[in-house]
Formats: structure tokens, sequence, C-alpha cells
């Protein structure tokens, strides 16, 4: 019995031996490299002059990253371009967009909306021919836009509901669709709640709706982890 029990001991120790140097010999995984689209969209997501990303909207990824442990590498491009480098698997997760049957095509929706948005439409404080749902006084307005936002067909329902017409100029970045109010080259443009200062004016709440970060429909394991964190920050 003794005899018996000492081999045992030993085979125990030789198993132990090997499982420690199998630990030791296997590299340490490293964390998940998630690419995320960044948009030029005021405080939401900006990458500073030393390469960091800020705004509410990195705190927010950030908060994911504490549950699913991934490291973020931010693209910046339009959103136009953004969304078909989703589609195409250039990029991992985008975000803030507005759900719609059509997108969900091509793009899965986060479970938990990252932040609720409405449609505006905005001038320059300055601007004295123009006041708060004046109808009459929209008719004819030059209206900037940015390039593939699904905010900009809800305006076009809006116009059509209160009868008047607009011409639509479309940028690729929120930057230069704020200087171009700023200089006159529009009159008002359509955007969310995200972005809104001390020198313009609300002329129109168009609608409200909350907004989902995004993955391409070939990722559900992506957005499988992304749900889950979601709960634990919920």
């Amino acid at each position: 019995m003794k005899k018996l029990a000492a081999v045992k001991y030993r085979i125990f120790l030789i198993v132990t031996a090997i499982l420690l140097c199998l630990c030791f010999a296997l590299p340490v995984r490293a964390a998940d490299k998630v690419r995320v689209g960044c948009v030029d969209i005021g405080d939401f997501i900006q990458i500073d002059q030393d390469g960091y990303a800020i705004g509410y909207g990195a705190d927010y990824l950030n908060k994911i990253a504490e549950y699913t442990g991934w490291e973020y590498e931010y693209i910046q491009a339009p959103w136009g371009e953004c969304l078909d480098m989703l589609r195409r698997g250039e990029l991992d997760l985008l975000l803030p967009a507005e759900y719609s049957e059509e997108r969900a095509e091509d793009y899965l929706f986060s479970s938990y909306e990252c932040c609720f948005d409405f449609v505006a439409l905005i001038g320059r404080r300055t601007d004295n021919r123009l006041y708060y749902d004046d109808y009459a006084g929209f008719d004819g307005l030059r209206v900037g836009m940015i390039k593939g936002n699904y905010l900009n067909g809800l305006f076009e329902d809006y116009a059509k509901t209160h009868g008047f017409t607009y011409e639509s100029a479309l940028y690729d970045t929120g930057t230069q669709l704020m200087d171009a109010l700023d200089s006159e080259n529009v009159d008002a443009i359509i955007n969310g709640n995200m972005e809104f200062n001390v020198n313009q004016k609300l002329l129109a709440k168009i609608d409200y709706m909350p907004a989902y970060l995004i993955t391409s429909v070939k990722r559900p394991d992506l957005m499988e982890r992304l749900d889950r964190a979601l709960k634990q920050v919920f």
C-alpha cells in the first residue's frame, strides 16, 4: 500500500510539473483589437494631438472595454465611408447609428442604445430671417447635410409634411458642415443634439430617436460579446 501511494504521488508530481511547464511556455494572449470608425461629430469621439481618443463616445467605449478586454484602433473617415468600410469588413464597430430596415440588411444593431438623438434644423443666431417652426420662412432654404446621414431622410419627410421646399448641400464631415453655416454658404443645417453651440439657434425639432452601436451582419460573434458587455454597463 505504501509503495502504491508513493507511485501515485510521483505521478502527481510529474503531471503537475508538465502542466506548469505548459503554462509558462504558452504566450500570453494579446487583447482583441477592434477597429472603430471615428467620425467628425463634435465632442463625441475625436483624436487629440497625442493620438488618443477623447470625448464621451470614447469614454463609453472604454467602459465597454473593461468587460470585453478590447483594445481599440480608431480609423478616421467621413460617415458614409465608415459605413462602406464596416460593410466590407475594414471596420469592426461604428457609432452612433440610427436604426432603419434598410441598414439592418447590412448591419447588426446593439441591444442597447448608446445615446438618444433628435433631428434638428439649426440656423445662425444672428440670422433674423428665420424663426422656430417658421414653415413659410423655411421655403427655399439652402440646407447643409452630412452625406449618408439617416437624419436627412427624416428632414425630407418633415419638409413635405409642412409644405416647403429646400436645396440640399452635402458635406463629408461635421466640421465642414459647421463651417458652411458659419460662412453663410448655407442657411441652416441638419444635425442632432450632440453638437449645438451658442452661436446657433434651434429652428425645428423634427424627431427623437435612439442611436446604437453597429457591426457587420458577418460579425454576430462581435455583437454577442458587445451585448454581453452592454448588459453589464447598464
